[in-house]
């Protein structure tokens, strides 16, 4: 596969799988379909998030418990509703993201449903956490504040010259732009139209990334 300089600045935009790694989210609670909902309860009482997944002996995610769920059940068929099983109670109609999604893409999907959280798996359906919409959004504002911290050190280095590459400019392009004109940095632009930088640091981390798969 042939990367070129617009994948070394995608791959420094704030995905879901950074998220849940630096929240340590791994190893949420999660329900059985043939728990009850006063199970369920009990388990939201403890204080965890308002949303819990509900999954198969594989972990494969096949729904959706909500507080908000329990209390709509209570009001419409009564207290007996906790002796349930959480399957008649729970959402199968569900949006799922993966570890690779962006915070961006999730918080506008998030934004435009109305959702508080969003399930995210593997490629094989397998939960692996539950995200809350603020935890996205401090996570974009945070890639936000770094990305214009880089910037301001940019402008300090940049003088009279703007050292310009293309986003369709390989990476092999790009390491021989760096090593012959000893660069710091570059800007990334697609036409005209500035998309992104790269620093030295980031190509380095970046070639050994793509080395390893």
């Amino acid at each position: 596969m042939a990367f070129t300089a617009l994948d070394i600045v995608e791959s420094k935009h704030t995905r879901l799988g950074d998220v849940i790694n630096n929240e340590r989210m791994v190893g949420q609670l999660t329900l059985s379909e043939t728990d009850s909902v006063s199970f369920a309860i009990r388990v939201f009482s403890k204080g965890t998030s308002g949303l819990l997944a509900v999954v198969d002996e594989a972990r494969k995610l096949i729904g959706l418990l909500s507080e908000r769920d329990i209390i709509r059940a209570l009001a419409e068929d009564g207290r007996g509703i906790v002796e349930w099983p959480v399957s008649r109670v729970m959402k199968r109609e569900l949006s799922v993201a993966t570890q690779d999604t962006y915070c961006t893409d999730t918080l506008l999907l998030m934004i435009e449903k109305h959702f508080r959280h969003m399930p995210v798996v593997d490629d094989d359906g397998t939960f692996i956490a539950c995200v809350d919409a603020l935890q996205v959004a401090y996570a974009k504002i945070s890639e936000m504040t770094d990305s214009n911290r880089k910037l301001m050190r940019l402008m300090a280095v940049f003088t009279d010259q703007v050292i310009d590459i293309a986003t369709s400019d390989s990476i092999e392009t790009i390491r021989a732009m760096f090593a012959e004109k000893d660069w710091v940095s570059a800007v990334v632009k697609d036409d005209q139209k500035v998309v992104g930088f790269i620093t030295a640091d980031e190509l380095l981390r970046f070639s050994c990334r793509i080395r390893a798969l």
